[in-house]
């Protein structure tokens, strides 16, 4: 044992000598350094364990001074020859490097990835660090300094020109790794030169550079312009970095369907991971796999996705990218819809009335999708119950929940004229007075939604005049809608169709004086004044409206502090002179 120790203490000194020698301005000495190094290490390495860390780092060292090319290759050479001894102790060694990183300590491991022997065991050690590590501490997010190095070092060994193959062969596990750590990285920045880090070095900027480092070496053109347009690059480091992460893997979905299953398998345990932007990462990777496989894949990867969404529903911060991608079933076909219908209308329409409006937009954006397609059988016992449940959103201050709700009432259509035909046909003219006055709305997105509702609405009508005025001219799309003009035609067909219901028509405009839009109220004076005006003088007792009433609401309604509001109330109120 003795012994033992004496031959390691005395191996140990003639390598710190050799790492010495390196220093050597002569090309030829560092050069036959290199050599007795790469000697020693390769027959001795075993028992260097104890001195990985000083030996790694006296190379790195060295490799500072070292002027000739060949010499400097046997150096990191000599760094691959321990690594094959002890891989983990060299790359932990790497990993304490200084951020950013030295080119010497870029090459090393590079040189690392660069030997195939070594590669696998290297890049499962950097993933495992990334997806397993503890990433930040605290509320604060500080971002814990190992697992920087670990996505710094994933960079630099995608940036390899070597690396080409690595990269296939691990594209799954790569993808997914770094896709998360985008997500696990957001909003460390502020907090990162508090921390130590060196200016510029953030968990952000770092994730960034490496998933870029990885597209590129990938040769995954549908991937780079994914992240190329709109400013796709930019959104991994701000709010918007699902949305960004979702074109990505759109693209690579598309233009790689052999990785999809592997991609899924990566991810899937991810889902319940130790930090919610990697389960939410997880989520977002899943649904959007949806959107792009097929019913007849072999491995039954849609039932597999399918069922994780589902899981990830009890989970309140996965819960909008879960709806997602259950939406996106659709793209899977008839069948498929059908197949999974059950569990995803039920999931969809759940979400319709939850506090988080995220959540209502993505449940009422599913549920249009997949009323598309769901076979009319699925619906017809729910449709009343979808329609009451839509009618709150019609109200909100949200734009986008407004636009999302008009839309899919009009997708309803599909199912208006079956079973519960006549029922639907009362909602039809429940929401009708809402459709035409938010046809003008201030939104352009509501507007656009009150017009493709209508036109799907409008077979239902149960008249062919009334059909004809919202399949023509006045919501014809890229057309700007006269709103008066309409009112004008739309109040003569509908007294014309509908003569018993003109006063619940008034009534219901009557009541939007009280919306919380200006413009609402505006076009609720002008749609009751345009009706009342254009019933004929001698009916006018037939149709039993309350034109006190009417003009009593007007006239207060002539008070509003919008003068806009005033002006057309001023406006409704010259159309009823008649009266």
């Amino acid at each position: 044992s003795t012994q033992s120790t004496g031959s390691e203490t005395h191996m140990l000194a003639l390598l710190l000598g050799c790492l010495r020698a390196l220093g050597d301005p002569a090309a030829s000495s560092t050069s036959g350094t290199c050599v007795v190094l790469n000697s020693c290490i390769g027959a001795r390495g075993d028992e260097l364990l104890p001195q990985v860390k000083p030996l790694t780092n006296g190379l790195l060292a060295a490799m500072d001074s070292i002027t000739d090319q060949q010499s400097l290759n046997g150096t990191l050479h000599a760094v691959r020859t321990l690594a094959s001894h002890h891989l983990l102790p060299v790359v932990n060694t790497l990993l304490d490097r200084p951020l950013p990183y030295s080119a010497h300590c870029v090459r090393a491991l590079q040189v690392l990835a660069k030997d195939r022997a070594l590669q696998d065991a290297l890049v499962e050690h950097l993933t495992d660090i990334v997806n397993n590590g503890q990433l930040y501490d605290g509320d604060a997010k500080v971002p814990q300094p190992l697992a920087m190095a670990a996505t710094a070092a994933l960079g630099a060994v995608c940036e390899s020109p070597d690396a080409a193959a690595l990269v296939q062969t691990h594209y799954a596990l790569l993808l997914a790794s770094l896709a998360m750590r985008v997500g696990t990285a957001q909003g460390s920045a502020a907090v990162a030169a508090a921390a130590g880090y060196a200016a510029g070095v953030t968990a952000e900027a770092g994730a960034e550079a490496a998933l870029r480092a990885f597209v590129e070496r990938s040769g995954d053109k549908a991937a780079r312009r994914a992240l190329d347009a709109n400013d796709g690059w930019s959104r991994l480091a701000s709010d918007d970095y699902t949305d960004a992460l979702t074109a990505l893997i759109a693209a690579v979905a598309e233009s790689r369907p052999a990785v999809r299953s592997a991609l899924f398998e990566c991810v899937a345990p991810y889902c319940k991971g130790n930090f919610v932007e990697q389960r939410c990462v997880a989520v977002v990777v899943i649904g959007e796999l949806v959107q792009h496989t097929p019913v007849t894949d072999a491995d039954n990867l849609l039932a597999r996705l399918v069922q994780a969404l589902l899981a990830a529903l009890i989970d309140p911060p996965l819960k909008r990218f879960a709806l997602r991608g259950l939406g996106n079933v659709v793209t899977a076909g008839e069948d498929a819809v059908n197949h999974y219908a059950p569990t995803v209308l039920d999931a969809l329409t759940s979400s319709m009335e939850h506090a988080d409006e995220s959540i209502v937009l993505e449940a009422m954006g599913g549920l249009s999708k997949v009323f598309s397609l769901v076979e009319e059988a699925r619906v017809q016992p729910i449709l009343v119950n979808i329609c009451h449940r839509i009618r709150p959103a019609f109200g909100k201050l949200n734009d986008g929940i407004r636009a999302e709700a008009f839309r899919l009432f009009g997708t309803l259509a599909r199912f208006g004229d079956g079973a519960q035909a006549d029922a639907f046909y009362e909602q039809w003219h429940a929401n009708l007075p809402l459709l035409v006055l938010h046809a003008a709305d201030d939104a352009r997105g509501v507007v656009d939604a009150c017009r493709e509702a209508l036109g799907r609405l409008a077979p239902l009508a149960r008249d062919d005049g009334m059909t004809a005025l919202l399949t023509g001219r006045h919501l014809r799309a890229g057309r700007s809608l006269q709103f008066a003009e309409f009112l004008d035609d739309f109040a003569t067909a509908f007294i014309a169709a509908y003569p018993r219901r003109v006063n619940p028509l008034a009534n219901a405009f009557v009541d939007q004086f009280h919306s919380q839009w200006d413009t609402i109220k505006g076009n609720a004076a002008a749609a009751v004044a345009r009706l009342l005006h254009n019933v004929p003088v001698e009916t006018r007792p037939s149709f039993h409206i309350n034109a006190m009433l009417i003009a009593r609401a007007l006239v207060t309604l002539l008070a509003d502090r919008s003068p806009a509001v005033r002006r057309s109330v001023a406006g409704a109120m010259a159309l009823l002179h008649t009266y």
